[in-house]
């Protein structure tokens, strides 16, 4: 009798592969795609909200850290944006009470998803982006007056967080292989960090960058397109 072999179940890392050459296959149709790395000079505090307290989320002042990316990213003749990318940003926030100063500094590998707009008729073009992200904690350290504690040893903090980011920034092309982008980003935490009950805590802040792309592939002008 002829077997009949059912076929395996696809693995995880191997979805996340057809999902990644789809969005980069679809992205480059009739677009100018490039490699983008960028540096980040991020302000990061925290929204906290307690039942425990009625002071809740006042007292956090920004945290002045960095961070830096390396992505993928595609325009369409339409303006439409898509890009991808990943890095590390860390996130964080000072407080003060009474005579004691607190510090949370923690780090996180994230990715981002990317769509937006960019108004692309002139050589400086401005654009909007919107970016979901998520994000694994790589280490998070609290400093209390002289006291360090590792939060993520201690199971103080979630070992991820998720939420979005928005973005308004322009480029500006140098020639038609390498441009360089500048934005300011803002950063809104989803994902409740907190693991004690009656507290939340919520990753803000926003954060300046400035990069460079490297042309991948290029859109031929409309007249060009239009002969063929």
């Amino acid at each position: 009798m002829l077997k009949i072999n059912k076929p395996k179940p696809m693995r995880f890392h191997h979805k996340a592969l057809l999902v990644l050459a789809t969005f980069i296959g679809v992205s480059e149709i009739n677009a100018q795609s490039s490699l983008n790395i960028d540096f980040d000079q991020v302000y990061s505090k925290f929204n906290f909200n307690s039942s425990l307290t009625s002071n809740a989320g006042n007292g956090f002042n920004y945290l002045n850290t960095g961070a830096y990316h390396i992505g993928y990213q595609a325009v369409k003749d339409n303006g439409v944006m898509f890009g991808l990318c990943g890095g590390t940003r860390n996130s964080g926030a000072l407080n003060a009470l009474g005579n004691t100063n607190y510090t949370w500094n923690y780090q996180y590998a994230e990715a981002q998803l990317s769509i937006g707009y960019m108004f692309s008729k002139w050589r400086i073009r401005p654009y909007v982006m919107a970016s979901p992200y998520v994000a694994y904690l790589l280490s998070a350290t609290e400093v209390v007056g002289p006291l360090l504690y590792d939060n993520k040893a201690n199971g103080a903090t979630t070992t991820t967080d998720m939420g979005v980011i928005g973005t308004a920034g322009a480029r500006v092309y140098l020639s038609e292989y390498i441009n360089m982008y500048s934005s300011i980003n803002s950063i809104v935490g989803l994902k409740n960090i907190e693991t004690l009950s009656g507290k939340e805590t919520y990753n803000r802040g926003f954060y300046l960058n400035i990069g460079i792309a490297f042309t991948i592939t290029k859109t031929l002008p409309r007249w060009i397109q239009q002969q063929h």
